[in-house]
């Protein structure tokens, strides 16, 4: 019609600025009109439009997103590892794209009830802490309880552990040796967030911190400061979720699972906060935070992958 509309008035571009179409878009469309391949997703010849997502990522798409072992991964977190890895090149936002467009998207998608976060920021490692607990029950009936401390920059898990009891002393005592041993770092202050339970306010934890080599400053989280600890509690969220949802486990197959888990989500799984990169890697090197991503390389190959691919039609 729009052709049509161009012949007669023989003005392409007032035809077009009445119906609000840009040049871009018109010429988009008739370039699908003329050039239509039911091969490609976005249903235009390989060939004609050559920096289209090619077929072969379109083929690591389907079988990374149906791979069993990253079936418990966010969609984001496939996107990373395959970019880290070099199998493919395209944007996060291309990646989410053609989820959509293929259906494989919807089924990793977690609901939960939308709650108002507020949170800080850390500006490098070691310089806000996050420690809180949760419990799991174990196959025997008893609770255990797992207590985790996260860096706030990296996300990194920077210690664990699992008791019959609340002790969240044991966890961050382990923190300190990992991170720092018997080096004196009081010059170092690092704001630890927790919660307001008992479990982290007593007197055992103050008189840790008290006499510890290492400048902490304990702020219960909506007391002290004005925030929430959602960023250790969102994780916690994710862990029960994502790897101990309908597991049935004894105390010492908890231990095992999780130690399993974390170095998966520490070492391997990239976090989506950190695009490709793993919260272990952003500690270590802070300055990947910044660091942009470049795909020409990868690119040049996709334009000339798909110049050569053949889908048996003879385009005009």
């Amino acid at each position: 019609m729009i052709e049509n509309l161009i012949s007669v008035t023989q003005s392409k571009n007032l035809i077009l600025k009445f119906l609000k179409i840009s040049p871009f878009q018109f010429g988009q469309w008739q370039k699908m009109r003329r050039y239509e391949c039911k091969e490609s997703l976005i249903w235009v010849c390989y060939k004609r439009e050559s920096r289209q997502i090619s077929w072969t990522e379109i083929i690591t798409m389907k079988r990374l997103l149906k791979d069993n072992k990253f079936l418990h991964w966010s969609s984001g977190s496939v996107w990373g590892k395959a970019v880290k890895d070099g199998k493919i090149s395209m944007s996060i936002q291309s990646w989410y794209h053609y989820a959509k467009l293929l259906g494989l998207g919807q089924n990793r998608k977690k609901f939960y009830k939308k709650r108002k976060r507020i949170s800080v920021r850390a500006e490098k490692p070691n310089e806000i802490w996050h420690m809180d607990v949760t419990r799991f029950k174990t196959s025997d009936g008893n609770w255990a309880y797992i207590y985790t401390l996260m860096d706030n920059f990296s996300r990194r898990i920077l210690s664990w552990n699992v008791n019959h009891t609340l002790s969240g002393k044991i966890s961050l005592k382990s923190a300190i040796v990992e991170q720092f041993g018997n080096k004196n770092m009081e010059t170092d202050n690092i704001d630890l967030i927790v919660d307001g339970g008992t479990e982290n306010n007593n007197i055992n934890i103050h008189e840790f911190i008290k006499n510890c080599k290492v400048g902490i400053y304990k702020k219960v989280a909506l007391k002290d400061v004005s925030f929430s600890n959602s960023m250790i509690e969102g994780n916690n969220r994710i862990l029960k979720q994502t790897y101990l949802k309908d597991k049935t486990l004894n105390f010492e197959e908890l231990e095992n699972y999780l130690d399993h888990a974390i170095d998966e989500y520490n070492n391997i799984k990239p976090h989506y906060f950190h695009k490709i990169y793993t919260p272990t890697e952003i500690y270590n090197q802070p300055e990947l935070k910044n660091t942009k991503l470049y795909f020409e390389k990868l690119n040049k190959e996709r334009i000339v992958h798909n110049k050569n691919y053949s889908c048996g039609k003879v385009c005009p």
